[in-house]
Order: C-alpha cells, then structure tokens, then sequence
C-alpha cells in the first residue's frame, strides 16, 4: 500500500522541464552555407573565402579552363593560401583528382588577365575558372623537354600536339592526369547542369599570351566537352 501512496505522491510532484538540446556550433564557413559548392569539392573551412567581387547572376554561362605552369606536387591549401595572398580567384583540382573550390558557385573574382569572349573584354568578370595542377607547355632543351622553371619532364608524361589537330598552340605540353581528366569530365558535366554554356580554355581567351590548357589535355578542349562531358550531362 506505500508504494501505492508514494506513486501517487510522486504524480503531483513538480517537474523540472528538461533543456532543449543546443545545436553544434558549425564552422563560420561551414560547407552547407556555400551556395553552389560542387558536391566533391573540398571547402576548407579553416580559409577564409577568395576575393570575389563579381556575380554573375543566378550562375555563369563561361567556365574557363588553365593549367598553373607549376604547383604539381603542392597541396589545395598551398594553392588557396597563394590567391589569397594574391587576390586571385579559381578553383583548383590537383594532380590525384581533388577538386578544391573556396567560393560561392555563382560569385568569382581576378584570374583570366586581359581578355575576351564574345565581344566581352575581362572575362574575369562574367567566368569562374579552374587551375589544374599541370607544368603546362614545355620546352625541348638539349634532347629534353623543361618546363619554364627548369624542371625535366619525361617524354612518356608529355604530349605533342599541333594546331592542325585541333589545339589552338602546337607544342609539347606536360599531360594532365587520367584522374584528373575523370574528375574534371565529371565537374564540368555538373557545371553545366547548373547553367554553364561554353567551356573555354585560356587559350582562347587570350590567345597572344596564353597557352593552357592547350595538349596538357588528351583532346582539345571543343572535343573533350563533346566526347566526355556532355555524355555525363
């Protein structure tokens, strides 16, 4: 019978409500607040985003391809803190097929230099851009091929490609990787389902200047957007 009468007791004693559970702190630039962030992309969450002044609307129709002349062995976070420094702005893929990008999809910022396309000069403006972890174009010194910062690059991770084959440089050029090219196809079909038109090389853009990514790429550029990133689109 007691423990009846402390039962009913315990009924009408005052409850102290429990306290919501608090949500976790996230990370300032935590990835689910990056509008447009490629779902394989690595933020860092520990960098601040690159400067990027300009909006190009609900999301761009130019996407420009580079290679960096270099940085082949050096990490994204190497890469990020570089343009940073720098006030330069694209995304980065690395040479195991990493894709890094520290900005919002739609928002970009200074790295095509003086150009145009379409009868638009600064395509930095209206274009985000890709630099790909690459030496890019070679020269042949003493029986060799050299990078412009003297380094030897092995024939068998070369390619010699000419104008008639479609490339707007003819030239040899340091092969960017087979990850790399799987992961770039796969990045560049999603930019397109997103809103991007035409896929340009910097090359094109600034043809007297520039070169990339020109034979670092299996195909040119035209052919491999035909061939490997629209079959994924």
């Amino acid at each position: 019978m007691k423990w009846l009468i402390r039962k009913i007791k315990n009924l009408f004693k005052s409850k102290k409500p429990s306290e919501p559970e608090r949500e976790p702190e996230r990370p300032t630039n935590s990835n689910k607040e990056i509008f447009g962030l490629y779902p394989e992309a690595i933020f860092l969450d520990d960098l601040p985003k690159l400067k990027r002044p300009y909006k190009f609307g609900a999301w761009p129709e130019v996407y420009i391809i580079h290679f960096t002349a270099g940085w082949q062995k050096r990490t994204g976070r190497d890469f990020m803190k570089s343009f940073l420094k720098r006030g330069l702005c694209t995304d980065f893929l690395d040479q195991d097929g990493k894709i890094f990008q520290q900005r919002e999809g739609n928002r970009g910022g200074y790295h095509a230099g003086k150009s145009s396309f379409k009868g638009r000069s600064s395509v930095s403006r209206f274009a985000p851009g890709i630099e790909i972890a690459c030496a890019g174009k070679l020269k042949e010194k003493d029986g060799k091929l050299v990078s412009w910062f003297n380094k030897v690059v092995p024939k068998e991770k070369a390619r010699y490609v000419t104008r008639e084959m479609g490339y707007v440089h003819s030239g040899w050029y340091e092969r960017y990787t087979e990850a790399q090219e799987e992961s770039l196809a796969k990045f560049l079909a999603w930019q397109m389902k997103m809103g991007v038109k035409y896929i340009i090389g910097h090359d094109e853009v600034a043809p007297d200047r520039k070169n990339d990514p020109g034979g670092s790429l299996s195909l040119p550029l035209s052919e491999f957007v035909k061939q490997r990133v629209k079959p994924l689109v």
